[in-house]
């Protein structure tokens, strides 16, 4: 009540052409002046008319620190727009694309199906590749037992072979990031359909895509020379302790196991893996069990699972 009986007794005292400022001073007391004092001027600040209603108000000079939070705030808000605006085009791509849920699942097993062919067919590959090179370096021992020099194309041929199969190998771990990719795309697809048309059965759980060992669970990336040795010298243990049939094949970038004689046993293959743009180089455990019913399933039992799931520990404890 003061405060209004203080101001309606200056409105009163003012001549008719003179203006009124309201101001707040640091420790928070109020101000009414008819000047804009120096010490004012960057302040925030109100003009009032005879009847003590604003008629302007001028607002605080920012400080840098004002300035910058604004242009960040600015920046984030305009990148929401983008990301909502991609997010808009994308539901409609997704909505013209697929009619139902099914399509998507379909479309996604499809995806799958075709990749695991891929890898199924370079699996059967490199185990052809691998008992030619067993042959080849029979053949070289061979030589050498006789007192002869093996010649330089049969190493030059045993190297190129090698450098195939680690290119096997690499690929297969390759198709298994895509097959990865295709399943999280789908899923993240399948979500997004249900949102936009079927709220009520957006928590649902999507179909799940045909169940297969997740191999990229027996890949390990080194970060240089040193580590990577480290690492092979503990993998290669690793191999020889937990393998069910002889050691058929040890070289500075591949051991293998021999083939699997029965359906309690698999082969593992450990191999070094360069990686094709020169940046590092990845450890990949392959285990493979029989073609066969019985083999398939020992394959995804608990003995070959924790053989597969010990593995990148196994290499990386300190």
């Amino acid at each position: 009540m003061r405060h209004w009986i203080f101001l309606l007794l200056v409105l009163a005292a003012l001549p008719a052409e003179s203006r009124l400022y309201k101001w707040v001073d640091d420790k928070g007391n109020v101000h009414y002046t008819d000047s804009v004092p120096p010490e004012v001027a960057e302040r925030e600040r109100a003009e009032l008319d005879k009847r003590g209603m604003t008629i302007n108000k001028t607002e605080a000079v920012k400080t840098p620190e004002e300035t910058a939070r604004e242009k960040q705030l600015e920046d984030l808000r305009a990148e929401q727009k983008r990301l909502e605006a991609e997010q808009r085009a994308a539901d409609e791509v997704l909505l013209r694309t697929f009619r139902s849920e099914d399509d998507i699942v379909m479309a996604r097993d499809g995806k799958i199906a075709a990749i695991d062919k891929q890898i199924d067919v370079a699996r059967r590959t490199i185990a052809k590749q691998q008992d030619r090179l067993m042959e080849m370096q029979r053949e070289a021992a061979d030589i050498e037992r006789q007192g002869n020099p093996i010649p330089r194309k049969h190493l030059e041929n045993l190297d190129s072979l090698r450098n195939v199969i680690d290119e096997g190998y690499a690929a297969i771990v390759k198709n298994e990031q895509s097959r990865q990719a295709i399943i999280d795309k789908h899923d993240r697809d399948l979500k997004r359909f249900r949102q936009l048309r079927t709220p009520e059965k957006a928590a649902e759980a999507a179909p799940q895509a045909k169940s297969r060992v997740a191999l990229l669970d027996t890949v390990v990336a080194c970060k240089d020379a040193a580590e990577c040795d480290r690492f092979w010298s503990k993998a290669e243990a690793y191999v020889r302790a937990n393998a069910t049939t002889m050691i058929r094949m040890a070289g500075k970038s591949i051991v293998s196991t021999a083939p699997p004689n029965d359906d309690a046993e698999y082969s593992l293959t450990l191999s070094r893996l360069p990686d094709r743009d020169g940046a590092g180089v990845r450890l990949f455990l392959d285990l493979q069990c029989r073609d066969s019913v019985q083999g398939r399933e020992f394959c995804a039992g608990p003995r070959a699972s924790k053989v597969r799931d010990g593995f990148r520990g196994a290499v990386t404890a300190p």
